[in-house]
């Protein structure tokens, strides 16, 4: 079982040097900042204001035909500071470009232009699913997990998900699902309680 502490040092360490960037600037990186440019590719440019859309916002079991998944949820995990994307695959031909190691996923906030990406811890790797000598199942949902270290994608933030030159936009984030309370220890009949 692990303790609140454990959970918290566990998540700083995976969010470390997780950054958002805005107006289209890489994150700075440390030692040669020319080698770390050409490993990650530039995100897609946004505008600060985009102009509103028509389409409706993502609902729960929403089909994305581009990506050949269906979105079984977008939604803050770890007290907000993580956005937890689900699907499952429906058409693993379309699919490739979600679970290629080498494509790198952004999430981008339609109303500021931030952009939030997959951590990458040293130990664990991506935090993301990708497809092992390119096999992709049709039977189990995949994820996705974007680091939101200053918390400013909230419940109801509307973010475009780009992988590679796709885009599929007005997702809505959905709230943190409430944890269970811990259940209590069962008393003894006629038992007093202990102090410790």
């Amino acid at each position: 079982m692990q303790t609140p502490a454990f959970s918290a040092i566990v998540l700083t360490a995976l969010l470390a040097g997780c950054t958002t960037v805005s107006d289209g600037q890489a994150p700075a990186a440390a030692g040669d900042s020319s080698a770390a440019a050409a490993a990650v590719p530039a995100a897609p440019a946004v505008n600060k204001a985009p102009a509103p859309t028509a389409e409706p916002a993502f609902v729960g079991g929403m089909v994305v035909e581009q990506f050949g998944v269906r979105l079984t949820g977008v939604r803050l995990t770890a007290n907000g500071y993580v956005v937890d994307l689900r699907y499952r695959v429906l058409d693993p031909a379309k699919a490739q470009g979600l679970l290629d190691r080498n494509v790198r996923p952004v999430l981008v906030d339609e109303t500021t232009g931030n952009r939030f990406y997959v951590p990458v811890p040293p130990t664990v790797g991506a935090l993301r699913q990708t497809s092992r000598n390119k096999v992709i199942h049709t039977d189990r949902d995949y994820f996705m997990l974007f680091a939101n270290p200053d918390r400013k994608l909230q419940a109801g933030s509307k973010v475009a998900l780009y992988v590679g030159d796709q885009r599929f936009g007005n997702l809505q984030v959905a709230a943190q699902s409430a944890a269970p309370a811990p259940a209590k220890p069962a008393e003894r009949a006629g038992e007093q309680p202990t102090l410790r």
